[in-house]
């Protein structure tokens, strides 16, 4: 798997506090993914949700830079990876897209909120290994169950139901020679971002128009 867990932001914008002082756009993002992700329990606040219209307006920054991208240039942006707020009026700009520098734009890992999301998952799996290791008294059946219950514990309702996690806890036949390994796989099921449209106007006669 290539890389995944990046996400570059084009551009700044001036604080809204102010200050005058002129921050990254990654201050935007950060702020957003803090009110919806940075809850004491971890959880998703799916309230803030930001992939969609009107959460996905830029709210703390203003006097954005660059206002304006050629269209010929926003494809060679894309393609290398980079993410940038566009106009949603006049008047403000939003977060049109969150990819990541993940290469295939058909997976769910080219998407900042899935991401995110294997982040928290594989800190949970590395979190299941420090709290079994060393485990003697257990048999491999409980031990098995143990470690599925601990993940399904850690990961419930952390993502609002937008992404699945079923851990699949094993031994192999290695894991059963050595005595002392096993497995576990977090697989993640998780949607695509939707960000192409394709849109055509038609035109009839309003005497084509039939109705029962």
């Amino acid at each position: 798997t290539g890389v995944a867990r990046a996400l570059i932001v084009l551009g700044s914008g001036v604080l809204r506090d102010g200050s005058g002082k002129r921050m990254p756009l990654t201050y935007e993002l950060g702020y957003k993914a803090a009110k919806m992700m940075g809850a004491g329990d971890g959880n998703w606040d799916m309230t803030q949700m930001f992939d969609i219209d009107p959460n996905n307006r830029l709210t703390e920054l203003t006097d954005i830079e660059p206002a304006f991208i050629p269209n010929g240039i926003k494809a060679t942006l894309w393609n290398d990876g980079l993410v940038w707020p566009q106009p949603a009026d006049r008047e403000e700009f939003a977060f049109l897209q969150l990819q990541t520098v993940y290469t295939d734009d058909t997976s769910v890992l080219n998407n900042f909120f899935n991401v995110m999301a294997l982040a928290t998952i594989s800190k949970v799996g590395e979190s299941a290994w420090r709290k079994f290791s060393g485990s003697t008294a257990l048999s491999e059946g409980e031990f098995l169950d143990s470690v599925r219950a601990y993940v399904n514990s850690q990961l419930k309702d952390r993502f609002g139901g937008m992404i699945m996690v079923i851990p699949d806890v094993y031994i192999d036949e290695y894991d059963a020679l050595r005595g002392y390994s096993w497995h576990l796989t977090n697989k993640m099921y998780a949607n695509n971002s939707k960000t192409v449209m394709t849109y055509t106007t038609e035109v009839y006669r309003a005497s084509d128009l039939t109705t029962n």
